[in-house]
């Protein structure tokens, strides 16, 4: 979206962002229009609150716990039901009470509680401004349900851009089926995208596969109003010298992923096939080294313990979460880049388009005739299918035995460049 607002043509459109407060994005330090940020200046950006019961009451009990810790050098922790489950504790019945309560305020997500002041908000933005189109992005989808009731009350036209499934996301089929209220929840999502996409104006997607998804599930609404615009890349974040070459690296030769590791974003299948290369002779020690940055959620946690029991301690490492410049620098010093997409088919993770900008070759380890797959092999650099070892090792070791060239990388790439594209956009929301 910071790169839509920045290379939409500012003789043209007029830009209001509608946002929260900062306190709820979690950034160590808020955006300032200065520096690589100076176009928000010309952007409006209005931000407001949430009525989150849930954040309000876990807010509290925060303040009286550091009180009683305060007093009596005690602190309680949160007992988390996930957290509980993955360590095969119990989980008592005021605890699933209490989750079901949080479950159902912060339903279809937790930014659902942004709803009411920020319809409230929109509406008075609209009529200010004499706002022409309202155009949202998800996720978080329940953005999608905020621009549709300001649809209906101001009649303006509405575009809404999917950067990741909704209704059918992949991700999560095993959880729909998993009990009755599960499935209940789905067809109400189903009811709310289905609202949404009547609404508006026109559909945007951020990958093909994505948007045929949408129109063999909405035959009989106009298929012209469905659109792909891919994601792209700032120009600005090319580096002088981007590193593009023959493929030919100095040890050990580094594989880089960025990102926080989430569900089934699951980094043991490489694992397992790394350590099968050590074992087999084709690693040898030095010669390359494995680099996740990003951070692992709980769920994910015993991937750290694995590589202890695997003995990768010198090929494997796991780093927090960095600023972004950071992670820039670091994909600037590696070899190759690293994509994890599996389950889903439909959708290219945003790090791709960083991917691009230095010229270095991808290991993509995703679904097979997927979105990604079919984006980066042989084009971008090798893609293997997720689901098996064998796979994954042969792309590694076609990495390692220099057989790929990346000298095209930084010609390919141009069609993803967002000062150029973005004239694309322009057209698509002229409706």
């Amino acid at each position: 979206m910071l790169r839509i607002c920045k290379f939409l043509n500012p003789d043209e459109y007029d830009i209001s962002v509608l946002t929260v407060k900062e306190k709820y994005h979690g950034f160590k330090e808020p955006f300032k229009a200065e520096g690589a940020f100076s176009f928000l200046q010309r952007c409006r950006v209005i931000r407001t609150g949430k009525m989150d019961p849930v954040l309000f009451l876990l807010e509290l009990r925060a303040k009286f716990q550091k009180k009683a810790a305060d007093g009596f050098n005690i602190a309680k922790k949160p007992v988390h039901t996930v957290d509980a489950v993955l360590a095969g504790k119990k989980v008592s019945i005021w605890q699933q009470l209490k989750d079901l309560g949080t479950d159902l305020l912060h339903f279809p997500d937790k930014n659902i509680t942004f709803l009411p002041l920020a319809f409230f908000r929109g509406l008075g933005i609209i009529r200010r401004e004499k706002t022409d189109i309202i155009f949202a992005t998800a996720p978080p989808h329940s953005m999608l349900l905020i621009a549709a009731l300001l649809k209906v009350f101001t009649r303006k036209k509405l575009v809404i851009d999917f950067r990741d499934p909704w209704a059918r996301s992949p991700w999560l089929e095993e959880q729909r089926q998993s009990s009755a209220y599960e499935k209940f929840k789905t067809r109400i999502i189903t009811r709310m995208e289905r609202f949404v996409e009547r609404l508006a104006d026109r559909c945007i997607f951020v990958t093909p596969e994505m948007c045929e998804d949408f129109k063999q599930s909405y035959p009989q609404l106009r298929q012209e109003k469905f659109q792909v615009f891919f994601n792209g890349y700032d120009p600005s974040n090319l580096p002088t010298q981007n590193g593009s070459g023959n493929g030919k690296h100095h040890e050990p030769i580094t594989f880089v992923h960025t990102g926080v590791l989430y569900r089934r974003r699951d980094p043991r299948p490489v694992m397992y096939a790394v350590k099968e290369l050590i074992d087999e002779g084709t690693i040898e020690p030095g010669k390359a080294m494995f680099r996740f940055v990003g951070g692992i959620t709980s769920e994910l946690a015993s991937v750290k313990d694995l590589i202890g029991e695997l003995e990768l301690k010198n090929v494997f490492e796991f780093v927090p979460k960095v600023p972004y410049q950071e992670s820039l620098r670091i994909m600037q010093n590696s070899d190759i880049l690293v994509l994890l997409q599996p389950v889903s088919k439909l959708q290219i993770p945003g790090k791709f388009y960083d991917y691009i900008c230095f010229g270095k070759p991808i290991l993509a380890i995703s679904e097979p005739d997927g979105a990604v797959d079919r984006l980066v092999d042989n084009e971008f650099g090798i893609s293997t299918d997720y689901n098996s070892k064998d796979d994954i090792k042969r792309g590694i070791k076609s990495f390692l035995d220099g057989q790929y060239d990346n000298s095209a990388i930084t010609n390919k790439r141009q069609r993803f460049d967002m000062s150029k594209s973005i004239r694309a956009f322009e057209k698509m929301i002229d409706v």
